[in-house]
This record gives structure tokens, C-alpha cells and sequence, in this order.
């Protein structure tokens, strides 16, 4: 999965490191005063970045991921506690990813939105696996603070290569894990399609 990362100048890891941690000290002096809610998310992105962490933009991300056959987005997102990942074809050809195969009934199911823009989607409403996180990666903190990226199967195959994110406003994500999943763990993921 190709993930369109924002990164720090710089020659050396460390150097990027440095620039990151010497951006965000600045941001959070300057926030401190008075900020905005922008001002907040530039302060987060460059604390990640600081840890070494990668940040995403998601809609491009989204973008460069780019269609399948079937005229549905490659790539889906959905909040890290929920096991369906469902696609929504939008009247205007934008789409929508929620938790609940009827979005509209459900006001509020977990739901994020795309315009045509980033991507002009002509394929049927489906469903897809949201992969599990394996112990080792999984956050000690509630599912629900945080996403997975992925390419998504939209028919009855668990998926592969997922990425764990953490929202930081906006379209911005910072890169928590990324992992491949075992056959072991996609033959049980398998096992949802059967309940």
C-alpha cells in the first residue's frame, strides 16, 4: 500500500527528527497564547513527526490509492473498533465508508466522507473486512481513538496490509503501525463472512 506521507526536510533521519521537535516546541509556545483549532493540528503533526512517526493526508492518500475494476476506492478507512467496513455510492459520485450497511438510517454510525474530487466512484454499495490488530501493536488505549487503512477486499476475502492511524484533525493522520497479516489471521478473519 502506497501511503502519500508529509515529511520534514532534512538529510538525516535525525536532522528531520530535530526539525520536527524544534517546529512543534515553537507551535506549542505560540499556542499557548492563543491558537486555533489548525494551529492545534500543526502542533500535533509536528509532535509526530518528532516521535518519528509518519503523517498521512488522507484524501490523498484516498486519491492515490485511486479505483478498482469495479469503480470502487482500493483503499478503505474505518475506527480501529469496528469489524465492517461498508462503501457508499454518493448521487454526486463522491462515496462515504461507514460502520452500517444503511448509513442514512443510522445518523449516527461511524461515517467518513469523500467528494468526487478525490475520487469519482461508479461502483455498488459493498462491504469489507476491517482487518484486526494483532496483540503486539494494539494500542493500550480504547480502539475507537484510532483508524485502519487499508486495501480493501469488496467481496468475501480478508484483507492483507493494513496501517493502525491516529487522527490529528482534519485529513490528517500520523502512522502508528503498519503490519501484514498472517494467513492464520486472515482464515479467521474469513470466519465473519460465515456469522
Amino acid at each position: 500500500m502506497e501511503l502519500a506521507t508529509i515529511t520534514m526536510p532534512g538529510a538525516t533521519e535525525t536532522d528531520r527528527l530535530n526539525a520536527a521537535r524544534k517546529a512543534f516546541l515553537e507551535y506549542r509556545a505560540a499556542v499557548r497564547a492563543r491558537h486555533s483549532e489548525e494551529d492545534a493540528q500543526i502542533m500535533r503533526g509536528y509532535k509526530a513527526l518528532s516521535q518519528g512517526k509518519q503523517l498521512i493526508h488522507l484524501r490523498d492518500t484516498i486519491r492515490a490509492g485511486g479505483l478498482g475494476k469495479d469503480g470502487r476506492p482500493r483503499l478503505a478507512i474505518m475506527r480501529a473498533d469496528q469489524r465492517w467496513c461498508f462503501y457508499h455510492k454518493r448521487w454526486d459520485d463522491g462515496f462515504s465508508f461507514s460502520c452500517d450497511g444503511d448509513e442514512w438510517r443510522h445518523r449516527h454510525a461511524t461515517r467518513i466522507r469523500f467528494d468526487s474530487d478525490v475520487l469519482a466512484c461508479t461502483g455498488k454499495d459493498a462491504k469489507a473486512l476491517v482487518p484486526i490488530i494483532p496483540p503486539g501493536l494494539r494500542p493500550t488505549i480504547a480502539l475507537s481513538n484510532f483508524h485502519i487503512l487499508w486495501e480493501a477486499e469488496w467481496q468475501a476475502v480478508p484483507p492483507k496490509d493494513p496501517a493502525l492511524l491516529r487522527h490529528l484533525g482534519g485529513d490528517l493522520y500520523a502512522v502508528v503501525a503498519i503490519w501484514d497479516l498472517t494467513e492464520l489471521e486472515r482464515a479467521v478473519l474469513g470466519g465473519r463472512f460465515d456469522q
